[in-house]
């Protein structure tokens, strides 16, 4: 009788999970403040990424040439993409030369180049002495 009771208490409890992250699913997740919370995140790392993308530079002498190779293969989700079907990473891209780079957060829509791309908040003096390169159309 008591391991009935201990399954059912048990089943109820998982239930009551079940219920409760697809609510979170529909009602949070979505909500506008976590996806505000994430882009607010992601502006910092980005800073914060570009900073290291040029100490990088300074210690190898180039520009990585992917963001795996620069964070060693580890994965980092970005905030900002919390509605994308797959958590992606910052996009990344190398110049054809080398010298400069892009990065940026794909924003809610996971899509590349579009209004809603988040880039790293640098002064007119940082990002004179850096590779780094945001779209004219994002400044």
């Amino acid at each position: 009788m008591k391991n009935i009771i201990i399954f059912i208490a048990g089943g109820a409890v998982l239930f009551g999970a079940l219920l409760g992250w697809n609510y979170y699913e529909k009602n949070f997740r979505d909500a506008a403040i976590y996806q505000s919370l994430g882009e607010g995140i992601s502006a910092s790392l980005l800073r914060d990424t570009v900073l290291s993308i040029e100490k990088y530079r300074l210690v190898f002498g180039f520009y990585p040439n992917s963001i795996e190779e620069f964070r060693a293969g580890d994965f980092y989700s970005d905030p900002a993409s919390g509605k994308c079907e797959q958590r992606t990473d910052f996009h990344y891209a190398l110049s054809k030369d080398k010298s400069t780079y892009y990065i940026f957060s794909k924003g809610k829509d996971c899509i590349e180049f579009t209004n809603d791309d988040i880039y790293p908040h640098l002064s007119e003096k940082e990002m004179k002495n850096i590779g780094l390169r945001i779209p004219s159309d994002n400044k």
